[in-house]
């Protein structure tokens, strides 16, 4: 039996391929990791490098969202996301995501109500940001309540706030109100304020506001 050489040093799927080397292909897990359990914990041994999992992390999310819209290149779509988030761009990221739900395929509604629910909106908005590499947090606690997503980037936070079938106004009001932008202050950087309603009629963005805190 024809021994294969092991890929030590090889990051690449084509070179391992060009070079015949050993390859266990695990890509089912993925499909196990995001429907069979509802925590997941991504470890590290000590010393190994942080980078390594971001890359994990943003591997996972960029197949979450080639998954749910094949028709879309999910590592074009959040590198394009990163430089609209550096440009402070509001209006491309609104166009992004705007097109990005109408692209997901009917079928995927098909038999369940997963438009009626603010959290696979939330989901999709977390995916684009994890999958481009982006530092990302879901749920950030603050001293009166969470915020949903909260992204850090560049030269700027962003604090997200989401209404499922809801009013972006609403939205913009939750973030003031419970001082969810006061945690940032210290950094002393722009801190845009975005509220983002969605609408299980359209099963889209039905409004998108941004406010600087």
């Amino acid at each position: 039996m024809r021994r294969r050489k092991l890929p030590a040093g090889v990051q690449t799927l084509r070179k391992i391929r060009e070079d015949d080397c050993y390859y266990v292909d695990k890509t089912a897990y993925i499909h196990q990791l995001v429907t069979g359990c509802s925590h997941c914990f991504l470890s590290r041994p000590r010393r190994f490098g942080k980078s390594l999992l971001v890359e994990v992390r943003s591997a996972l999310n960029l197949a979450l969202l080639t998954a749910m819209a094949p028709d879309v290149s999910a590592t074009a779509e959040c590198s394009r996301l990163e430089q609209l988030l550096a440009n402070h761009d509001f209006a491309g990221v609104e166009r992004l995501f705007r097109a990005f739900f109408a692209s997901v395929p009917h079928e995927w509604y098909a038999n369940n109500n997963i438009a009626h629910y603010e959290g696979y909106y939330s989901a999709v908005f977390y995916s684009h940001f994890a999958g481009a590499g982006i530092d990302v947090v879901a749920e950030e606690s603050t001293s009166h309540g969470r915020s949903d997503i909260v992204v850090r980037h560049r030269n700027a936070v962003w604090v997200f706030e989401f209404k499922g079938n809801g009013d972006a106004g609403d939205a913009l009001a939750q973030i003031g109100e419970r001082g969810y932008a006061e945690k940032y202050r210290h950094l002393d950087l722009p801190i845009h304020q975005v509220g983002v309603a969605f609408s299980e009629q359209t099963r889209n963005i039905s409004a998108f506001e941004v406010k600087d805190a």
